[in-house]
């Protein structure tokens, strides 16, 4: 009976050791999501500050050329277009954080639960 019990517990350190590298395996991949997606925002917004200037610099030769008048729908449009797709990043990123979250804490619920049915069964057994 006591063997069973050892090998048991021998199965829940396994199993928990297991689950502990599976955890960290998915910090790191968390880590390393975080750390690609701040480097595509940092190059985007290295991308725009370049266009904005080199655009306030054509826009500068066009105004004089043109008139205002005349660039102002490419301006709207270009704000508008750069503006869903922040929008749009921000909202999926919500949601990714959310599911997240529900898988973090589904996967801590099972470890407690297996925990727990293994000490009522070491329990039932004594």
């Amino acid at each position: 009976r006591s063997r069973q019990i050892a090998e048991e517990l021998q199965e829940a350190r396994r199993e928990e050791s297991r689950e502990r590298r599976l955890l960290r395996k998915n910090r790191d991949f968390r880590k390393e999501r975080a750390q690609k997606l701040a480097m595509r925002m940092q190059a985007c917004i290295r991308g725009w500050l370049v266009r904005k200037r080199f655009i306030l610099a054509l826009n500068k030769e066009l105004a004089a050329q043109v008139g205002v008048a005349a660039l102002l729908p490419d301006q709207l449009r270009d704000q508008l277009r750069d503006l869903k797709h922040t929008v749009h990043d921000l909202t999926h990123q919500l949601d990714h954080q959310h599911e997240a979250c529900m898988k973090i804490q589904a996967r801590w619920r099972g470890i407690f639960a297996r925990r727990v049915v293994a000490v009522l069964r070491v329990a039932a057994k004594m």
